[in-house]
């Protein structure tokens, strides 16, 4: 169902790699919503943490600890995070004024000790955005770009969207019986 191809962001930029799926932006949003309201309710019934936005009558946003979804007018995000890992970042702060340096010594503005400045990184997660394809080159209906790159993440990517669509059949975007 997903076909995956690499396309430049920008020209003299990293490639960044997008998946071509027979299934309808609005397949994609149906199956979405459900999932965003299985979250959602799950959520709320054992009292966690999570933002939930709620616009004319459908779910905008959904944020959890472990994962995001956002409907935005033209695209759906979809982002897991796994689990974090703190790494340093490879510059200094002052702790006083917040001031930053690539070296360790004292801060050349209030001459407070610099401190290392540690990162939080998500080395497991992955993420995607469907919008509707508008070009007509082929009978794929969305284009799905990838937020992480790699080959896992173009796994995991297509394997979600396996999963998330399993009860669906994609609706041919092209059809003899609709030229009349």
């Amino acid at each position: 169902m997903v076909q995956g191809v690499k396309l430049p962001l920008f020209w003299g930029e990293n490639d960044m790699t997008t998946i071509r799926s027979h299934f309808s932006y609005e397949q994609f949003e149906q199956a979405f919503q459900r999932f965003a309201h299985e979250i959602a309710i799950k959520k709320v019934k054992n009292l966690q943490d999570a933002v939930i936005e709620i616009r004319d009558g459908k779910i905008g946003l959904v944020k959890t600890a472990e994962r995001e979804i956002r409907f935005r007018s033209s695209r759906i995000s979809y982002y897991e995070y796994g689990k974090p890992v703190k790494r340093f970042a490879g510059f200094y702060v002052c702790p006083k004024c917040g001031m930053w340096s690539d070296n360790k010594g004292k801060c050349s503005y209030c001459g407070a000790e610099m401190e290392e400045y540690w990162e939080t990184v998500y080395p497991e997660s992955f993420g995607f955005e469907i919008e509707e394809k508008l070009y007509l080159d082929s009978n794929h209906q969305t284009k799905i770009t990838l937020l992480v790159d790699g080959e896992k993440a173009i796994k995991k990517t297509k394997k979600f969207i396996d999963k998330l669509m399993a009860n669906q059949k994609p609706l041919p975007r092209f059809s003899l019986s609709n030229m009349k």
